[in-house]
């Protein structure tokens, strides 16, 4: 609960000081200003609306590689708004394919595949907690499905380019940093983290 209360008084004091540096010394007119709820207490940011939305697309200009920040990989606003959740993109090797997914399992929907070319949602899943997924050049989306907190059981999934699964297999334990699929989606590769070892599929 304290971590949580330190992490929205930072929000609010990153807020506070962004608005303050993009503020001239010559604006003193009063304005209305947003004020949050925290546990029953009430916080002014010191900003109002439009200084939040400024402040939201100055996030989204921050770019940091292998960051949970990383400009390339994030969904923007917009794309938030299209598919319904906050998270991640990927694209396939030759652009036609968007997979977008993240590990919050309180989203109604946490995995989607976007056809890039007609701008089109081709479907959008809820599973458990998708922590990474990949899509091959045909529309096939591997997927890494962290399960529910109460299990250590961790799954792969594959998908069509419908949404159907086409491949669902538990391992009781984490995934290994090798996770990928070839670009004609009719193979799967991953090693395990607990083992090491190296698990090839043919779909």
């Amino acid at each position: 609960m304290w971590l949580l209360i330190i992490l929205l008084l930072f929000l609010v004091f990153s807020i506070f000081m962004f608005v303050r540096s993009s503020n001239t010394k010559n604006n003193q007119n009063k304005r209305d200003t947003v004020k949050i709820n925290i546990f029953g207490k009430e916080y002014d940011t010191g900003a109002t609306k439009e200084d939040i939305e400024k402040y939201e697309k100055y996030i989204e200009n921050i770019s940091y590689d292998n960051n949970w920040l990383d400009k390339e990989k994030r969904l923007t606003i917009a794309e938030r708004e299209q598919v319904g959740f906050s998270g991640f993109k990927l694209y396939s090797e030759n652009g036609i394919y968007c997979v977008v997914y993240t590990n919050d399992d309180e989203s109604n929907f946490n995995v989607g595949l976007i056809d890039v070319k007609n701008k089109i949602i081709l479907y959008r899943k809820k599973v458990c907690r998708a922590h990474r997924c990949l899509v091959s050049n045909n529309g096939t989306v591997l997927c890494e499905d962290w399960g529910n907190y109460k299990t250590n059981a961790n799954y792969v999934l594959v998908f069509d380019i419908t949404g159907q699964i086409k491949l669902k297999k538990r391992h009781n334990g984490a995934i290994g940093d090798y996770f990928s699929i070839n670009n004609d989606g009719s193979e799967i590769t991953y090693n395990l983290n607990y083992s090491g070892k190296l698990i090839k599929i043919n779909l």
